[in-house]
């Protein structure tokens, strides 16, 4: 993922290297390079960076497109990614009260209710996908497992709630994603290229991005709607923020100098 930040001061890439199996691992640093000479000024861990940026933008979505009253979220996955998102959806969603959960195992989904458990919540491991499901919003992060088929049906979404795909879509069942009464994402021309679209389960079209929303364009949810945001990763997002993260290091001297 590359991106120039606006004013061109900086321009970013991103290199991610995913392990697939069991222990299924994503990896990656940023390249955060001086627009104007060319020149790399930094090298940062992407994982941080993109949890972050991931969430915040998960979280903006939200707001737009999930019910004010919304008390309940299922997550379907729960390693880091959803570790973040919880965070960053409750800042944007203060009315939250309970938190479902279901992982590769018990264990790993009881850990994570302990861990929504102390932001403040009710939370308790699902008896499955379905109970997750169930809830007003759904955020589903489930690693790449091509030897697993997709197994979320949109049939049990219920009307008036809202799912964040932050695994692309893959693990939904493509024939009921016309489930849908309206589907978002993070930037309409990004993910409109071949390489992102063959990636993501729901092919579109998208009534809108996040500059629509947050622009006031398209005003989000206006009732009951079912709505999904399934994005590809908004990599200007990872420019504009692997600057500030230089900008704080530098300013903290923080960090190890490197000459090339």
């Amino acid at each position: 993922m590359g991106a120039v930040a606006p004013g061109g001061t900086v321009a970013a890439c991103k290199w991610v290297s995913v392990v697939l199996g069991e222990r299924a691992t994503v990896s990656g640093a940023i390249l955060l390079n001086c627009y104007s000479c060319g020149k790399t000024i930094a090298v940062l861990n992407a994982a941080a960076i993109t949890e972050m940026r991931t969430a915040a933008m998960s979280a903006l979505a939200m707001s737009f497109l999930a019910r004010p009253e919304s008390r309940s979220v299922g997550f379907v996955g729960v390693g880091a990614q959803a570790a973040a998102h919880l965070l960053h959806i409750q800042s944007a969603l203060p009315g939250l009260t309970e938190i479902v959960c279901v992982g590769r195992s018990t264990d790993s989904a009881r850990r994570f209710a302990e861990f929504a458990t102390k932001s403040g919540v009710r939370a308790r491991p699902a008896d499955g996908p379905e109970e997750a499901i169930g809830c007003d919003i759904i955020v589903s992060t489930v690693p790449h497992d091509t030897s697993k088929p997709p197994f979320l049906d949109a049939d049990l979404v219920r009307p008036g709630a809202t799912v964040c795909a932050v695994d692309l879509g893959r693990p939904w069942i493509g024939s009921t994603m016309d489930r849908f009464d309206a589907v978002y994402t993070d930037d309409l021309s990004q993910a409109a290229t071949p390489e992102n679209a063959v990636k993501m389960r729901y092919q579109g079209p998208y009534l809108g991005d996040l500059s629509d929303l947050a622009s006031g364009h398209l005003p989000g949810r206006t009732g009951n709607e079912r709505i999904l945001f399934q994005f590809p990763g908004f990599a200007l997002g990872d420019a504009i923020l692997s600057d500030l993260v230089f900008r704080n290091a530098r300013a903290h001297k923080i960090g190890q100098r490197v000459r090339f």
